[in-house]
């Protein structure tokens, strides 16, 4: 919640994009195949002026990471969702939550 109070500069405008979904879909219908698949999983929220782009992992989030999509991404959810957007900024769970790694258990270490 912090991260997103932050982008949207306490303006109270913080909601979930209702169908978000939708927007893969025509940005598919529209060839943008490549584009389509990274936003499979992925959320949006409006924050202030600021478009958020929860994407399914890190990987996906590391290849939306280019002006030209970025740029296409905005231009389609402003009308697809009748938004005004500014900015547009790309997050997903691993920078919040980070996986702790689990060690190897070795069979001679279990007591029984």
């Amino acid at each position: 919640m912090e991260f997103e109070d932050d982008i949207g500069g306490g303006t109270g405008a913080n909601e979930d994009i209702n169908n978000w979904e939708f927007l893969g879909f025509s940005l598919d219908a529209e060839n943008y195949h490549f584009l389509y698949t990274l936003l499979e999983g992925s959320s949006g929220r409006i924050c202030g002026d600021t478009l958020v782009i929860y994407a399914a992992n890190a990987t996906y989030k590391d290849r939306l990471l280019k002006d030209a999509y970025l740029e296409l991404i905005r231009e389609k959810a402003e009308a697809e969702f009748n938004i005004n957007i500014n900015y547009v900024r790309i997050a997903c769970m691993d920078d919040f939550y980070h996986p702790v790694q689990q060690s190897i258990i070795d069979e001679d270490d279990i007591p029984f």
